[in-house]
């Protein structure tokens, strides 16, 4: 009789095939465990189906550490024996020194028996019956194997009929599998034995021998071999004692590993062979490592129960690891073990506090991004966060702004001390894995490129070479590598990287659903981001997010960002370009929106099967313009879109007006806007080239091609795009974006924003242009962290010199025409080549145009009208291949204009609002209290800090000014404390050069300077007009804000004014708030 029955008809097939496999167990105990094998993973198979545990189809290792991984607390006892069931069966079916005998297979027998009661109990309402010792019957039926083999296929195909029917799990039965589970896991436990042959097995899949009877120095005296990586169980210590297992490359001594029962905590049994490793002696059987380890003789320890790693279980799961020659850092758990090549890579290592020691004595940063002083303050930060030992590092910068570049450099310097040994680079498309791989092949140090320094492998490369240092993978491909590999020597090991660089950190999380790449073949996005963040955690490496985007999703991995370089910052810093008020393009539809009535006849697309049909609709519907091209489809629609992109704003015959990109809602709607885009063309009498407007989605065939192909050549010139284009992508020539399908995401919409930030000389861009029909930028102006830093972009440079006498001469107040032509002075220099700027250099004796523009709006109205002769010169200046305009005649009809102050508000309103956000917040922000009573006191940091509070309320003080002109008629060029203190203390508006200029008066009546401290002065007044203010006493500035301190700070401004310095500093502050 054999042990596995069952009165449930769906698990008969199961029984069957464990009672073919019990039947053999003394006629051929090879097959007994070949089979027994197959009937673990088939009822591991249906274990996940009947749990809803989506299978992937994996392989039966993976298939345990799934199950382990679910919230469902499968028993450790059942896990193991389904671990061990499949161990059997690879050493029958591969191991041809392998011998079976009927002793295993009854071993076995036990535990496929234990995993079938267990099941039986959870799954059916069977009586569980006590195992017996199969009898030792040899007449076998001839057609056994046949029997075998016609069981599994029955098994298989009902399986997949089973996956076609949909399972329902009420609560009250999940909840009785649960308990069923956990007083399971209480009752049975692993032997030491089965633990320490899951504990074997790990060590065999990270690259040791393995093999706790056998290789055992207590009781086969196994020694170290050189040209073997042994794991020898039970070493004998000096003093008697044994350690679980010795680590051995060749004759080295590389590591101890203290083995406990699979249930028992092991993150903090780390004394035990931290003791051993005290312990170990040089012999001539082995040489030690030759590092300063204080009392420690061997690196890297070890403790370990078998279980695979399960984040929310830590300390009973996984591998703790602690390296002896980093003593201030403390253990932590990995997803396996070190390979021996892998501690041999960690040895190479420079210890981790010297190499941080050298980061930060190391000022010499590479040209690429010296010159960009925010991306080496990102450096240092990444590198400050990595000394203090932060396992995840966020860095958020804006697109555009050189995260590659920084990231390079970053690269470059772990590697140049040794505090990084070889670095993975993770990409989420193939596209920005080939850009990144271009960045790194041309940026250099010196003669040679980062590549040839270090060694690059690239998209193709699976594996890399042991002189390789920088490898740049998919995470896609590396999800595939690392958990869904037929083949274990293709599986990347946990010490292969000592840092990963994950690029666009916010993709693959919840937040942004809109990936439809041909590599994303997974079953939800739940299941990507579980397995997306399993790649970071996988590897023993400090991982560093690269975004311009933080999500929620990416802080709870990486933690708050570092170091923030923001898009309003990049723009106002010159590194990037802004974005002009949107073209809001207004259809009827779009206005009233699309309705249809109950029981009307409509046409349905099945985008899934690609079909059309009528349906007869079982309500009232409508749709406002965000359903547009998602929810219904309406044709006409879009071509009344098209046709005024075609007559109005776009021309891709016109090169100088740089390249389009558009997102439609889906592959289809896409194909429909490059037919429409077209026709609309060609019916405006200017037909383009079939190539000028094209598809790019990853529907087709080679995508990454087609990218290249917009970026880089004049074809095509207008993209339509659905997600492939949406981040990531640099293509520097997009001027124009054009919206025809909303998204619900803040990050998808900053990252299409950020596809046309970049600058691009070459087409003298200053602007880019966003075209919106479906009301997307209206929907995300509350959220989007990417409003227009210039809300209006005003007047050309001679427009201002045609009214110098109106704006410059005859008004006393020049400051705000100062700041409008001061914009339009950085426009036009940004539309010029550097032919121009150099003879424009040349003409006007300045060492640097950028830098000269940049400082107009700061300088005085004296010192601004010095110039004037410079600006004449720009005004004749003819620009290059300038962009043209096409005009229209038609005739038009003004309706009327308003100011967009956020929320839709008029200036009385926005006024009104700011006061009382001031007045009912005058308690919870301290800065605002200090201002108010004592603002002498404020220092420039609370200022920035106060400044952007009120940004992130939508108080601007562009916004505040323009709002108090409208509303009073009165121009003002106030700050921010002027307004502030307006509410506050009730005191009058003052511009603010006249506040300042009327404060240094006063200190300039102090007593009589001579010339050396009358330029110090000036430069004193000059600092304030760009800081408001300067701090609460002279020590602090001077020591504290960069001009001062590079010019001597403190001591040398006491050399210069003598006693007076901290005076000057104390009637400033007394007369800045009069």
């Amino acid at each position: 009789m054999s042990n596995f029955v069952t009165a449930d008809v769906n698990y008969e097939k199961y029984a069957k095939l464990a009672s073919s496999a019990e039947s053999l167990i003394y006629s051929d105990a090879c097959s007994s465990l070949t089979v027994f094998g197959t009937f673990g993973e088939q009822l591991a198979k249906e274990i996940m189906h009947l749990d809803k545990i989506v299978d992937w189809e994996l392989n039966q290792k993976e298939r345990i550490e799934k199950l382990a991984r679910s919230n469902n607390d499968y028993p450790a006892a059942i896990l193991g024996a389904l671990n061990i069931l499949r161990l059997n069966r690879n050493k029958a079916t591969h191991d041809d020194q392998f011998v079976a005998t009927p002793a295993m297979a009854l071993k076995v027998d036990k535990l496929a028996f234990q995993i079938w009661q267990w099941f039986l109990e959870v799954y059916s309402q069977d009586e569980l019956k006590d195992y017996q010792i199969p009898e030792d019957n040899r007449k076998i039926i001839q057609n056994q194997a046949e029997e075998i083999k016609r069981l599994t296929e029955q098994i298989e195909k009902m399986q997949a009929e089973a996956q076609k029917i949909k399972v329902v799990i009420t609560p009250e039965e999940q909840e009785r599998r649960h308990k069923v589970n956990v007083n399971y896991a209480k009752k049975h436990h692993l032997s030491e034995a089965e633990t320490r042959q899951l504990i074997d097995e790990q060590l065999r899949d990270a690259g040791w021998e393995a093999d706790s009877v056998n290789l055992n120095n207590q009781t086969k005296k196994t020694l170290p071999e050189k040209g073997r990586n042994l794991a020898i169980a039970e070493w004998v210590l000096p003093n008697g004692q044994r350690a679980d297992y010795a680590l051995f490359r060749g004759l080295e001594f590389y590591g101890i590993i203290e083995a406990k029962r699979w249930d028992e905590d092991i993150a903090g049994q780390m004394a035990q062979p931290k003791e051993y490793a005290s312990e170990v002696q040089y012999s001539n059987v082995y040489t030690l490592v030759n590092e300063d380890m204080g009392n420690y003789q061997v690196p890297f320890i070890y403790t370990a129960n078998g279980r695979p790693y399960l984040k929310q279980y830590q300390e009973k799961s996984g591998i703790w690891f602690w390296d002896a020659r980093n003593p201030k850092e403390s253990s932590y758990a990995l997803e396996s073990f070190h390979s021996p090549d892998d501690l041999k890579l960690k040895l190479t290592a420079t210890k981790k506090e010297e190499s941080n020691k050298e980061l930060f004595d190391d000022q010499d940063f590479p040209n690429f991004i010296s010159k960009r002083d925010y991306q080496v303050e990102a450096v240092k930060a990444i590198e400050a966060a990595v000394a203090k030992g932060q396992k995840r590092i966020l860095l958020s910068m804006a697109t555009g702004t050189g995260k590659t570049r920084t990231a390079i450099a970053l690269m470059y310097r772990l590697l140049l001390h040794k505090r990084a040994r070889r670095i993975l680079y993770l990409v989420d498309r193939r596209s920005l894995g080939e850009q990144t791989a271009g960045v790194i092949k041309n940026n250099k140090i010196g003669a040679n490129t980062i590549a040839e320094i270090y060694g690059l492998k690239e998209l193709n490369d699976q594996m890399p070479e042991a002189t390789t240092k920088i490898q740049i993978a998919t995470v896609q491909g590396m999800i595939k590598r690392l958990f869904f590999t037929e083949d274990e020597k293709d599986k990347p090991t946990v010490g292969q990287y000592d840092f990963i660089i994950v690029d666009e950190a916010h993709r693959g999380y919840a937040e942004d659903k809109d990936l439809s790449d041909d590599e994303y073949k997974f079953y939800n996005q739940d299941d990507y981001v579980s397995q997306y963040r399993r790649v970071v955690d996988y590897f023993d490496a400090a991982a560093l997010g690269m975004t311009a985007t933080p999500a929620l999703q990416t802080t709870e991995i990486f933690g708050q960002p570092v170091y923030t370089y923001s898009y309003q910052q990049a723009v106002i810093d010159g590194y990037l370009v802004d974005h002009d008020a949107p073209t809001i393009i207004k259809t009827k539809l779009s206005q009233e929106g699309i309705h249809f009535k109950k029981n009307a006849s409509v046409s349905v697309y099945n985008e899934a099967e690609q079909t059309i049909a009528t349906e007869k609709l079982p309500d009232d519907m409508d749709f406002d313009v965000g359903d547009f091209n998602k929810q219904v489809i309406n044709e006409s629609f879009n071509k009344v879109v098209c046709e005024q992109l075609a007559k109005q704003y776009l021309d891709p015959n016109d090169s100088s007006q740089g390249k389009t990109l558009i997102f439609a809602a889906n592959d289809a709607h896409a194909d429909m806007i490059v037919h429409l885009l077209k026709k609309a063309f060609k019916d405006q009498g200017n037909p383009v080239d079939d190539d000028a407007i094209e598809k790019i989605t990853g529907s087709l065939r080679h995508p990454d091609y087609e990218i290249r192909r917009f970026k880089n050549e004049q074809y095509p010139n207008i993209a339509v795009t659905v997600d492939l284009l949406t981040t990531g992508v640099d293509v520097p020539e997009i001027t124009n974006l054009v919206f025809l399908r909303r998204v619900k995401s803040r990050i998808l919409y900053e990252q299409m924003l950020g596809r046309a930030t970049r600058l691009c000389p070459e087409i003298n861009k200053s602007i880019f242009h966003i075209y919106d029909a479906v009301g997307i930028y209206e929907a995300m102006n509350k959220v989007t962290n990417m409003k227009p830093v210039v809300k209006d972009p005003g007047h050309n440079v001679h427009y201002f010199m045609k009214h110098k006498k109106d704006f410059f001469e005859v008004q006393d107040n020049t400051t705000p025409y100062q700041t409008d032509m001061a914009g339009a002075v950085e426009r036009k220099i940004k539309r010029m080549n550097d032919e121009n700027k150099k003879k424009f250099e040349q003409l006007t004796q300045i060492s640097s145009v950028d830098e000269w523009a940049r400082s107009l709006s700061k300088l005085s109205k004296d010192k601004f009208m010095k110039e004037w002769p410079k600006l004449e010169t720009l005004d004749k200046m003819q620009l290059v291949n300038g962009a043209k305009k096409i005009l229209s005649d038609e005739e038009d009809e003004f309706v009327g204009t308003s100011r967009n102050y956020g929320n839709s508000e008029n200036s009385e309103n926005y006024l009104e609002r700011f006061s009382n956000y001031i007045k009912n917040n005058l308690d919870a922000i301290p800065e605002l209290q200090k201002m108010k009573n004592n603002p002498s006191q404020l220092t420039l940091a609370e200022l920035k800090k106060l400044k952007l509070t009120l940004d992130e309320e939508g108080f601007k003080i562009s916004h505040l000014q323009e709002a108090w002109k409208e509303e009073y008629h009165v121009q003002t060029t106030a700050d921010i404390i002027s307004f502030i203190r307006n509410v506050t203390n009730n005191t009058e508006l003052v511009d603010h050069d006249v506040r300042i200029h009327n404060a240094m008066q006063k200190v300039r009546g102090m007593t009589e300077w001579n010339p050396k401290q009358e330029k110090w002065l000036t430069n004193i007044e000059n600092e304030l007009l760009s800081n408001d203010l300067l701090g609460p006493d002279a020590k602090t500035i001077f020591d504290g804000m960069s001009y001062f301190k590079t010019n001597g700070g403190y001591r040398r401004m006491k050399k210069i004014f003598d006693e007076n310095i901290d005076q000057i500093i104390v009637t400033l502050n007394e007369n800045l708030y009069v």
